[in-house]
């Protein structure tokens, strides 16, 4: 990922999140790139200020930089686990005539964000997991089988 420090100067590069509506245009909060500023952080610490309670982070960066950024691709930045469990891969593919291989995804991603609902957050201590809730997969790809995981069941 060293290849994103030669980006040009900016106050902050980031991906789209790609399986959201792509008409939204909404950014999500990873990766980032930011160019440290205090003029900046000082715009991000006032919004946070003036947020709600219920704002999270994606909604802090699209509310300061919505066109104001400079977006990068979400291949290879941004890859949710919950992609694997999909049966139509379009919006991450970016495409309806690129064949979705879980291989190539997993090969060409620089990072893999663990989100997969419905499995719950796994590092929360009142959580159970079972085997078809981790590795079951509609489109007959799973994460056990491309090696991402590997977990003792109890």
């Amino acid at each position: 990922m060293d290849g994103l420090f030669f980006l040009p100067s900016c106050p902050l590069a980031l991906t789209r999140a790609y399986w959201l509506d792509p008409d939204h245009r909404i950014m999500t909060s990873y990766p980032m790139l930011i160019e440290p500023s205090i003029v900046e952080f000082d715009r991000i610490v006032a919004t946070i200020e003036s947020s709600n309670t219920s704002d999270y982070d994606m909604e802090i960066v699209n509310t300061i930089y919505r066109d104001h950024a400079l977006i990068l691709s979400h291949r290879p930045y941004a890859l949710l686990t919950g992609e694997f469990r999909e049966t139509i891969h379009t919006r991450y593919l970016g495409n309806s005539r690129e064949v979705w291989s879980p291989q190539k995804a997993l090969m060409e991603a620089k990072t893999v964000h663990f989100s997969d609902w419905p499995v719950p957050i796994v590092c929360l201590p009142s959580v159970y997991l079972t085997k078809k809730s981790l590795f079951g997969s509609s489109c007959g790809q799973n994460l056990n089988s491309l090696g991402l995981i590997s977990l003792q069941m109890l």
